[in-house]
């Protein structure tokens, strides 16, 4: 994987599931270089198919337990085709069998990165390790300045708008919110009732444009909204789609500075 990729997947979890995906990631650039032999490509198959059985029982371990069906069943059906271009890559002889291969990686193996994604952010989500965030700091390690008329306009009030939240799973569930967002969208974050509250709208009258560090998660259906409730985050898909953190509680200070102090 290159840099950027790893980032984007930075929460597979297990060595070996990371590995499997690695190394069908960098068969993919083999497979695709006019460069590189057959000879090579075919003596690379028995380790992909063994990081396959890696995959298959990690997600055998979600099976009962997964954010939405259609995680596992998009894994399952992902191996099996994956699988089977394998083992005809590596019996048959021709360019259709290796342009086959390149093919069945090329589609299959984003949506295996994807469920696995999926499933280590349900995992993390349960954990219930939070701590105190700002959205300020958060957006920061999601975006970066961008010049393209089609990029998000984000938009900040002042407020470092305090929250806790896991890390990681509030950094994948706000590019989780992007995931469906059209070219230009903004990305809004405002002071709510019980909490920052971050939505997706059409315009925004204020704001800068960025791009994101990396790309939006693949998040299948029903995911995004059962990771959150599993954090103790509220998604609210309707008028906008919008995520609603918890504030973390005032300490005593704050609460003696915000309201009158108490006469003698």
């Amino acid at each position: 994987m290159t840099q950027r990729q790893s980032e984007a997947y930075g929460h597979v979890g297990p060595s070996a599931a990371r590995d499997a995906l690695v190394a069908l990631r960098n068969t993919e650039h083999l497979v695709k270089s006019p460069k590189v032999g057959q000879k090579v490509v075919v003596d690379l198959l028995p380790e992909l198919l063994s990081g396959l059985v890696s995959l298959e029982g990690f997600f055998k371990a979600y099976a009962n337990e997964c954010p939405d069906s259609a995680v596992c069943a998009l894994a399952f059906s992902s191996l099996a085709m994956v699988r089977e271009a394998i083992v005809a890559a590596s019996t048959a002889k021709g360019v259709s069998s290796r342009l086959a291969l390149e093919r069945s990686l090329g589609r299959d193996v984003p949506s295996l990165e994807g469920c696995v994604e999926v499933c280590e952010l349900w995992t993390r989500a349960g954990l219930g390790q939070t701590t105190e965030l700002r959205v300020r700091d958060i957006f920061a390690s999601l975006f970066v300045p961008s010049t393209d008329p089609s990029a998000f306009v984000v938009s900040l009030p002042a407020d470092a708008l305090p929250f806790e939240a896991d890390p990681s799973v509030a950094a994948w569930l706000m590019r989780a919110l992007l995931a469906g967002a059209p070219p230009g969208a903004a990305f809004v974050a405002l002071a709510g009732d019980h909490g920052p509250e971050v939505s997706v709208r059409t315009s925004s009258p204020i704001g800068s444009r960025m791009a994101l560090r990396v790309s939006s998660p693949r998040v299948v259906h029903g995911a995004l909204d059962k990771i959150a409730a599993r954090a103790g985050i509220r998604y609210e898909g309707w008028p906008m789609p919008k995520l609603v953190f918890s504030a973390p509680p005032r300490s005593e200070s704050s609460i003696l500075s915000s309201d009158e102090a108490p006469r003698e």
